[in-house]
């Protein structure tokens, strides 16, 4: 039995009208997580080339997050001190995982991409422990 192509009405052509509130939310849906209303406002009435190139322009251009307190402590040899340090790292990578929920929040395509990035180069805390290389590893997927 031979199948049928599927009728599909939408194309690739460029969208060529301005951005109205609609497409506005609909492009910062897809390019971050979500948009407050002056971010919406600021792209209503610019052409989606436009508006896609100025979102890109500011995720290049933010500045990375301040690397934390950490991140370049040495990994200690004595039994004890390693055993502070396991507990510390605990902390320290609960700490860092809810800066980064903070990063997501606060929107854009960089950390966007960022978590794109961190699911398809998938890796896991567990495989790597440390707290610092769970930073080094965030900061290379946003460079």
């Amino acid at each position: 039995m031979k199948s049928s192509p599927l009728a599909i009405r939408a194309g690739l052509e460029s969208y060529a009208a301005p951005l109205d509130r609609r497409h506005a939310m609909h492009l910062l849906r897809r390019m971050s997580f979500g948009a407050h209303l002056h971010e919406i406002d600021a792209l209503i009435g610019l052409s989606a080339v436009d508006a896609v190139d100025t979102l890109v322009d500011e995720a290049l251009n933010q500045p990375l997050p301040q690397a934390p307190l950490w991140v370049n402590e040495p990994l200690p040899l004595d039994a004890q001190e390693r055993k502070q340090f396991n507990e510390a790292n605990q902390i320290w990578m609960l700490i860092y995982q809810g800066r980064w929920i903070g990063e997501m929040f606060k929107g854009g395509l960089r950390e966007r991409m960022t978590l794109f990035w961190h699911n398809h180069f998938v890796t896991h805390t567990a495989k790597y422990r440390l707290a610092a290389y769970a930073y080094r590893y965030l900061t290379t997927l946003r460079t």
